[in-house]
Order: C-alpha cells, then sequence, then structure tokens
C-alpha cells in the first residue's frame, strides 16, 4: 500500500519539564517545520548537504514554541505529570491529551482551536510514571460519536491496568433502558481491566504498540524473565506470544500503510529506526519465533562525543516519524519518512528512509521528556 492519500498530522506535541520546580509544559511544533513539501524536495536536500563543506556545517539551535498549557502539581516530591496521547476516532490531528498526576487525578486537554480542558475521574490506582497508554477504538462504536475511543492505561512496573471510556458506568437493565434511561446518563469512567499474566510481582515493561488496531502487545522481562503479551480489547483477554521481547525502545508504531510492519527506535546502540513484522506472532500458543528485524536504518549522525539520554518518537501519518533524541549537550528532533524504492506500491517494494529536518534545542531549566 502506498502513502499517498494517507493523512498526514499537522503538529508534533512536545512535552517539557522544569528541571527544579516539576513544572511541566506542552509545546506544539508545525509539523511542516520538520519535513519538506515533498519526498523529491527532501531527497533534493539531502544531495545538497552531503555537496557541502563540512567546515560551513553549523549547530543551530531553535526556540521552542510557547507553551500551549502548563501544569504542575501540588507536591513536587510526589512526582511530576505524564501526558497521555488520546488520539483516534474524530481526533486525527493529535490534538487530545490526557494529563495524569503521580496520584491519579486526571483531565483531558484538547489542543485545538477551542483549547478546552475537561476534569476527569481520578484513576482507581496511581499509576507509576511513563505509563503504557494507547487509544483504541472500543468495540461496536460507542455510545456518543464524538467520543468513540477508549484509552487504555497500564502501569509499567506493577501492572495495574484500566480504560478510559465513555458511556453509562452502572449499566441498567434492558427494561430500564426502554423505559427513561438516555445519554444523559453518559459520561467519562474508569475501567478495571485484568493485569497482564507476568505482573505476579515486580515487572518492568520495556516496549508497547497497538495491533491491528484493537490489540495491546508488551513486552516485558525482569531479570531472567522474559515475555511479550497480547491484550485482545474486544474480548479483553490477555494470550501469551512468546518468550521474546521486541526489540523497540518504548512506543512503536504499527503502520498498515507500510505493510502493517512495526516501527521504533532500536533499544540497543546505536538506536536507530527499525521495523520488524509481527504478523506471524499474533496466532497465539505462546511458542511464536522471535520475530526478526526487516529493516534498520540510521536516523541521524550522532557528534562525536554525545552520550544519549533518552528518546521517544510519534507517528505523524503517512509513513513518517518525529524521532526525538535527547543528549547531554542538546535535543535533537529529526523529521524522517519511510518510502519504497522507486515509487513502488506493492509489499514487493523494498522500504527506504528519507531524512528531512531538524530541530536542536539547547535547554538550560527544561528538558524535554517526549514526542506525542
Amino acid at each position: 500500500m502506498s502513502n499517498v492519500g494517507v493523512k498526514m498530522r499537522n503538529f508534533v506535541n512536545v512535552v517539557t519539564e522544569h528541571y527544579m520546580e516539576g513544572l511541566c509544559s506542552l509545546s506544539r511544533i508545525k509539523v511542516s517545520d520538520l519535513f519538506y513539501g515533498s519526498t523529491q524536495e527532501a531527497e533534493q536536500e539531502a544531495k545538497n548537504r552531503m555537496a557541502a563543506d563540512p567546515c560551513t556545517k553549523k549547530m543551530t539551535l531553535s526556540p521552542l514554541p510557547n507553551p500551549r498549557i502548563q501544569f504542575n502539581t501540588s507536591r513536587p516530591a510526589d512526582g511530576s505529570m505524564d501526558f497521555l496521547p488520546f488520539y483516534g476516532g474524530n481526533d486525527d490531528d493529535g490534538n487530545k491529551i490526557l494529563c495524569v498526576d503521580a496520584a491519579g487525578r486526571a483531565v483531558l486537554y484538547d489542543a485545538g482551536s477551542a483549547a478546552t480542558v475537561e476534569t476527569l475521574p481520578s484513576l482507581h490506582k496511581p499509576k507509576a510514571s511513563g505509563p503504557v497508554a494507547l487509544s483504541v477504538a472500543r468495540p461496536g462504536g460507542a455510545h456518543d460519536p464524538a467520543r468513540p475511543d477508549a484509552l487504555y492505561v497500564l502501569d509499567r512496573i506493577r501492572g495495574s491496568f484500566e480504560a478510559l471510556v465513555y458511556g453509562d458506568p452502572t449499566p441498567p437493565s434492558p427494561y430500564q433502558y426502554r423505559l427513561a434511561r438516555c445519554a444523559d446518563m453518559f459520561v467519562w469512567h474508569w475501567l478495571r481491566l485484568p493485569p497482564p499474566p507476568y505482573a505476579t510481582g515486580p515487572r518492568t515493561v520495556r516496549s508497547y504498540a497497538l495491533l491491528d488496531g484493537d490489540t495491546i502487545c508488551v513486552s516485558s522481562g525482569a531479570e531472567d524473565r522474559f515475555g511479550t503479551y497480547f491484550f485482545n480489547t474486544a474480548t479483553e483477554q490477555w494470550t501469551k506470544a512468546g518468550s521474546w521481547i521486541l526489540p523497540f525502545y518504548g512506543r512503536a508504531y504499527a503502520v498498515p500503510e507500510l505493510d502493517n510492519l512495526c516501527f521504533g527506535i532500536q533499544d540497543i546502540r546505536p538506536h536507530h529506526l527499525c521495523a520488524l513484522d509481527l504478523s506471524s506472532s499474533m496466532d497465539g500458543g505462546g511458542g511464536a519465533p522471535t520475530p526478526r528485524l526487516r529493516h534498520h536504518w540510521p536516523d541521524m549522525d550522532k557528534p562525536r562525543g554525545w552520550r544519549l539520554q533518552n528518546v521517544s518518537m510519534a507517528y505523524m501519518g503517512a509513513g513518517r516519524f518525529c524521532i526525538a533524541k535527547t543528549f547531554d549537550v542538546a535535543t535533537v528532533l529529526n523529521g524522517v519518512e519511510v518510502v519504497r524504492e522507486n515509487g513502488g506500491t506493492t509489499s514487493k517494494s523494498k522500504l527506504r528512509m528519507i531524512r528531512h529536518k531538524s530541530l536542536r534545542y539547547g535547554l538550560v531549566k527544561d528538558a524535554i521528556r517526549c514526542v506525542l
């Protein structure tokens, strides 16, 4: 399948945190600041960079856009805020973001033209910093077409698992519905979900992804125990894929228009963009073989002496990714695109990566935590 006609987001959401105060901010960068107008323009600019004199290349630091919204926890010692993407359904431009503090209190921020904040009920159990968060279309549709998705939130360490859904938290009998129940009974609420099978003790989720639009995939391991598990959001059942872990750092993205391969940042040095095929692992049974990497691309040329401290990635649509890498010197945002060689449109066409633009931020009091 080609990327042509696939919609691309207009903004990249950037989460920053103040080193001392625990103040978290959300800024938005235009996608046009990271990507050229076309693949051909990006390829031509890459040729120009190759031909340029290395002595003329200078590192230019970019100013981060002013925050769209800021949050501060009342007790910084308890932990900072987490910003969780709640994209999908009618929000395909990355506007809706769930903000959760260390106590489990939550608000839903819509960064669209209205820029609204909606208070939500607290989670049943607070989650450790940096939980797994995936937006999934609810089976059979939703009670409200404007709120078609659920946000699944999993504690990376303790395994506590919940979903934010819109509907009636105490469903009545069909007879009561026929009498008087109506849409004004619908509210946002949290559903408790079964913890993953590995959650019999402390286990850390190493990487995760959403497959086929409704299957959550998580890889967890501690010391001598490793495993990858699937959660079916329709049946609310966990199954084990195999005793191996995904080779990604944090979140990965299954991209239907690119052979439904799973793309992420490799969890070993030099932490490049990579892709693998998980389709053969979804049959269940727990004995699926370890999937092999199908592709591996250097998404940036790391300056000598720079030490990597953190990395995150967001999918922009149309085969384009924003990759954020934080070093001890600066944070670099790279726009890259994956396309088929020679304009191919079938799965038999090989894939290649094209670099677009880069932005570098030398923040002093703040750190870029992630891109969403």
